[in-house]
């Protein structure tokens, strides 16, 4: 969650409460009314009546955090973070980010030191690939077997299982765009950098 777009410079651990709370609500509804067509036997979604859904949702908690006082301005926090994007002579922007003070709380993990996670996705060709990478790699990523014990093998092989999820959705969509990665990890005082 960029919580300069909830309405201001917010603690990142109860903006990620906000966005778990927020993703658990919509999943936790009547998916059917983002069904979308089916594919080979895999039931599709609108991805745009999702992301409708889950914007209006994410009003309601904030609005609901506000009230509640559960929402705590920023104090000088552990990282000091920027974020610029440039769209160039595109005609579009096909680059995409993200910044996860908190991943922790952001999904759901216990029993883990403190764990950040930062990147940025190049989409080449379109921005389909980098939109992908920058929905699903941290979580990929942190599903791995080895993620507790291995976290840099858990890197390695949640970039490639993540690659072979988007060419099996490019395959199925007929998309021909890409993207490199650069993403940095930290957990307690050690940073795993990768990139593809």
């Amino acid at each position: 969650v960029d919580t300069t777009q909830v309405g201001g410079p917010y603690d990142p651990t109860a903006a990620s409460q906000l966005a778990l709370l927020t993703a658990k609500k919509v999943a936790e509804s009547d998916l059917s009314q983002f069904e979308a067509e089916k594919l080979g036997g895999v039931q599709l979604y609108d991805t745009r009546k999702i992301s409708e859904a889950v914007t209006a949702r994410l009003k309601e908690e904030f609005e609901a955090f506000k009230a509640s006082d559960k929402l705590k301005l920023r104090e000088a926090g552990r990282y000091k973070i920027d974020a610029c994007a440039d769209q160039g002579r595109r005609s579009h922007m096909e680059d995409k980010h993200v910044v996860f003070e908190d991943l922790n709380t952001l999904l759901g993990l216990e029993d883990y030191p403190h764990q950040a996670y930062f990147a940025v996705y190049d989409g080449h060709g379109g921005v389909e690939a980098a939109k992908f990478a920058q929905a699903q790699l941290h979580c990929v990523v942190s599903q791995q077997e080895t993620f507790k014990d291995n976290v840099v093998e858990a890197m390695r092989t949640g970039f490639l299982a993540a690659d072979k999820l988007f060419l099996q959705k490019a395959d199925r969509n007929a998309l021909t765009c890409g993207a490199t990665a650069c993403s940095v990890l930290i957990r307690d005082t050690k940073l795993v950098v990768s990139w593809l």
